[in-house]
């Protein structure tokens, strides 16, 4: 989401907002930190969020991306360590005055979009502590699902780390999309995607693409990202090819 965001000409990235959940916040704060230094967005801001859950103890999930919370296939973290610090300050306040000076320099004419692929914490805590930027934003998450869970018979990670959190964020009244477990599981990482994210040559048959080096060490670190999380699926869930 970091990347496709930076890189995408349609959209600005304001800055990106840590919270705990597969991993603790420190480990997920410097994932994002190394990532963006890896891929060129190193003037992207960086503020650590929520902990924990807002009323309950914390809840990690290393059995998804890894101890690292960005491990390789073979275990252990793949990306440079980043020497860039996160902002000083509570994530919220930096939050709220990134979304209320972007909200007032195109004048009110659209709402920023707080995208959230984690937990909500910081999203529930922003709106508690500073209702009017219920009318400044929207909020698009990926979580909950529509039928069977991924951590239980009905219940989709990151909104079990923190259910407070999603019933407050939920009934803010701000504008809402909610992209579910069953939306995230139609796009696969299959042996074609794998080929295209190596960069191998075009009309490359995907089983000969997969013999071939990727062609940059960015490269690399993606396809291995998404081999760690290949053999997760495939393990726990029982997927062919991960989301």
């Amino acid at each position: 989401a970091i990347i496709l965001a930076g890189h995408t000409n349609q959209v600005q990235l304001l800055g990106v907002s840590t919270v705990a959940g597969n991993q603790t916040v420190e480990k997920v704060t410097q994932n994002a930190l190394d990532v963006l230094s890896a891929c060129g967005l190193e003037y992207i801001d960086v503020v650590q969020g929520a902990s924990k859950p807002i009323m309950r103890p914390p809840l990690h999930c290393p059995s998804i991306h890894g101890e690292s919370g960005l491990d390789g296939p073979r275990g252990g973290r793949l990306l440079p360590l980043s020497t860039r610090k996160a902002r000083a300050g509570k994530a919220i306040n930096i939050m709220f005055e990134a979304i209320r000076k972007q909200w007032e320099l195109v004048g009110g004419a659209e709402k920023i979009r707080l995208v959230c692929t984690g937990a909500l914490s910081n999203a529930a805590l922003l709106l508690m502590v500073y209702p009017e930027v219920v009318d400044m934003m929207e909020v698009v998450l990926m979580g909950g699902c529509m039928g069977l869970g991924n951590t239980g018979p009905v219940v989709e990670f990151n909104i079990q780390v923190d259910p407070e959190a999603a019933k407050a964020v939920f009934e803010s009244g701000v504008p809402l999309t909610m992209v579910p477990l069953e939306v995230t599981h139609t796009v696969l990482a299959t042996r074609d995607v794998l080929s295209s994210i190596r960069g191998s040559p075009a009309g490359t048959p995907s089983h000969s693409a997969a013999a071939l080096p990727p062609t940059s060490s960015f490269r690399q670190t993606m396809v291995e990202l998404l081999l760690f999380f290949a053999d997760t699926y495939r393990t726990v869930f029982g997927f062919a090819d991960p989301p």
